[in-house]
């Protein structure tokens, strides 16, 4: 039935949920940008599924989702619901960084930025936190970005950062992603106004939650 998916949606989203949906199979098929008779054909598949009730009039179509039809829908809902809810939390291993960090992070062009938008003036350095890269692309999509701006210099140019508020072991801090980075995607650098590391009585190789929000 996936094959007539793409029709269905465009009626569900037309009002034909719960009632009849009046129009013309050029019209949608204009819409869909498909032939006329491949909306005809599937409209007469659609209906022989029991996926939709129509009727043909000199007038045009009147198509209406049957409850069969509003079962597929709901389940093809739920598995891409599934697919784009972003976990709460992730988890990962703390690892040493390549020592640049401390150098970013004390910039004025960032300094100030950091207190602006994040409410906070960070610890000099990163906390990075090795985690699995599909996993960290899931989490950091349902987070909201606050966006740190480049800047240049007279000597060079720095670029933008990504930011996203979260909690590293309990303790209100961030998470951030450079434009340019010499980190792997399964890295994640935290920040926060307090040295992580001695607060948090962590080292190389323990386990770390990061979850997002400040709350």
């Amino acid at each position: 039935m996936q094959e007539t998916y793409p029709v269905l949606l465009y009626l569900a989203e037309k009002g034909a949920l719960f009632r009849s949906f009046q129009s013309s199979t050029s019209a949608i098929a204009r819409d869909l940008r498909i032939s006329q008779q491949s909306v005809s054909r599937k409209l007469r598949e659609m209906e022989g599924k029991g996926l939709v009730h129509r009727s043909v009039s000199p007038h045009g179509v009147s198509v209406g989702i049957s409850e069969k039809g509003r079962q597929f829908l709901r389940q093809n809902y739920e598995r891409l619901k599934n697919a784009f809810d972003s976990p709460a939390y992730i988890q990962g291993t703390l690892v040493s960084g390549l020592g640049e960090g401390r150098y970013y992070m004390s910039l004025a062009g960032y300094q100030k930025q950091f207190i602006e938008k994040l409410g906070f003036k960070p610890y000099i350095g990163t906390l990075n936190i090795k985690v699995d890269s599909e996993g960290r692309m899931r989490f950091l999509q349902g987070l909201k970005i606050i966006y740190i701006d480049g800047f240049s210099t007279k000597s060079r140019t720095f670029g933008g950062i990504k930011c996203y508020a979260a909690r590293i072991n309990g303790v209100a801090g961030a998470v951030m992603v450079p434009e340019r980075t010499g980190h792997d995607a399964d890295v994640m650098e935290c920040i926060a106004p307090v040295y992580l590391r001695s607060r948090l009585k962590i080292k190389d190789g323990d386990k770390v939650t990061i979850k997002g929000g400040n709350d």
